[in-house]
């Protein structure tokens, strides 16, 4: 119902000097269907979907090119498989003994919760730069909020953003704060 009521607000978005653009976050243990809903929900509205393992993902001018050059002309889905593994853990974080360092692999790199469809996937980069700025390393909280938030230029003409993560406190508060301000959290037990 969300996603139908989306597409016809872009009016009122613009006037709004607002980006044409929803951020929701579907967070829950692996394998029950977070991957799979949100390739059913591409199909139903006929959209490109477009996959972005945030344990590839990189730099923070990576995901700029990505998001700008892809996902502003047309309707379509970016799904953030991991979104945690993007940026750097809250301090309060505990990874209950799993390793800390991003790319460590602690995170499902494949297509997440099944099923099928075509996806366009980020490739592969190193991610032993551990620097915050934009040039290279891992990208800081506030630079995956500002990339994520619709502001860029060019604006988004429809886009759906859906982050997902097994561990929602593995995710800054920021990050939390831009999905409430933008969308919804969807809890899948």
């Amino acid at each position: 119902e969300d996603v139908r009521v989306f597409w016809t607000q872009r009016k009122k978005l613009e006037q709004n000097d607002l980006p044409f653009q929803r951020v929701h976050l579907l967070h829950g243990p692996p394998g029950n269907g977070k991957s799979s809903i949100l390739q059913a929900l591409a199909i139903q509205y006929e959209i490109p979907y477009f996959y972005l393992d945030a344990n590839a993902v990189g730099t923070a001018d990576m995901l700029r090119a990505l998001l700008t050059r892809y996902t502003t002309s047309e309707r379509c889905l970016v799904v953030i498989e991991d979104a945690e593994s993007a940026m750097p853990k809250p301090e309060k974080y505990v990874d209950n003994g799993a390793s800390k360092k991003r790319g460590s692999g602690t995170g499902n790199s494949g297509g997440g919760d099944g099923g099928g469809g075509d996806k366009n996937t980020a490739g592969n980069v190193d991610d032993d730069d551990e620097e915050d700025d934009e040039s290279g390393g891992t990208i800081s909280v506030k630079e995956f909020v500002e990339l994520i938030n619709g502001s860029q230029s060019p604006r988004p003409a429809g886009r759906l953003i859906c982050l997902t993560t097994n561990t929602l406190d593995a995710l800054p508060a920021e990050v939390l704060r831009l999905v409430n301000s933008q969308g919804n959290m969807f809890e899948f037990p």
